[in-house]
């Protein structure tokens, strides 16, 4: 048990290192359209994706698969809240990137992006859920 928590930490912090690069690579490419962009960044990410699915298939102890043979192993569900959220998550970094493209710096950028930290736990309250 105590080793998940080390590798917990460790993954959180690394997840925190890619987030922070990713701003300082979108302050490079500002003069880049931003769907230019997008689309090289979900390119790459698509690419990884590929590799590591694959991988966590064989490493699944649960018997399933999100790659079975030539059949996706999704439900409808998880189609339509997949492409939902991919699209929400797409139209925020293209505006972020355009936002970027007008002159906002990556560091105002991050900090914007980044009070999503503050503002859940307070959308929560209004909506009265708690943190389980």
């Amino acid at each position: 048990m105590k080793n998940n928590k080390y590798i917990s930490m460790l993954l959180l912090a690394l997840a925190a290192l890619f987030w922070g690069i990713a701003f300082v690579a979108q302050d490079v490419v500002a003069e880049i359209p931003p769907m230019t962009v997008a689309t090289v960044r979900w390119l790459i990410g698509a690419i990884f994706l590929l590799v590591l699915i694959p991988v966590c298939d064989r490493l699944q102890k649960n018997g399933r698969r999100l790659i079975s043979g030539k059949k996706l192993d999704f439900n409808k569900s998880e189609l339509v809240c997949g492409l939902i959220t991919g699209v929400v998550l797409s139209l925020g970094f293209v505006l972020q990137q355009k936002g970027m493209n007008l002159g906002t710096s990556g560091g105002k950028a991050a900090f914007i992006t980044a009070l999503y930290v503050v503002l859940v736990p307070i959308y929560a309250l209004f909506l009265k859920k708690r943190a389980k």
